[in-house]
């Protein structure tokens, strides 16, 4: 009973940290706040927060990221930032189009 009480608080609650997870690579704090340039550790729960960056897990007394969640959620930016400037770009025309039309 005691060994499984033991077994139990090594194996992280994240449903994420799965021993399958667990073997693939993974990003400490340090390698977040260099990969995306921030300063410190608030910025990274404001990303958090904000659902640009995914939550981490915790292995133990350390934060860790998988790299494929880091990967996901760099793509879904870029394709949020793509439909932003699409956006943009149709309101442009528009503008453009009316302003011709009213010429």
């Amino acid at each position: 009973m005691e060994l499984h009480r033991i077994v139990r608080k090594k194996i992280p609650t994240n449903p994420v940290a799965t021993p399958a997870t667990l073997l693939e690579p993974t990003l400490s704090v340090q390698d977040v706040l260099d990969r995306y340039g921030l300063k410190n550790r608030i910025s990274i729960w404001r990303g958090v927060r904000d659902g640009t960056l995914p939550a981490p897990f915790k292995p133990g007394r350390n934060m860790r990221w998988l790299q494929s969640q880091i990967v996901d959620s760099e793509q879904n930016l870029v394709k949020q930032a793509q439909i932003v400037t699409r956006r943009a770009r149709d309101r442009r025309r528009k503008k453009l189009s009316r302003a011709k039309v009213r010429a």
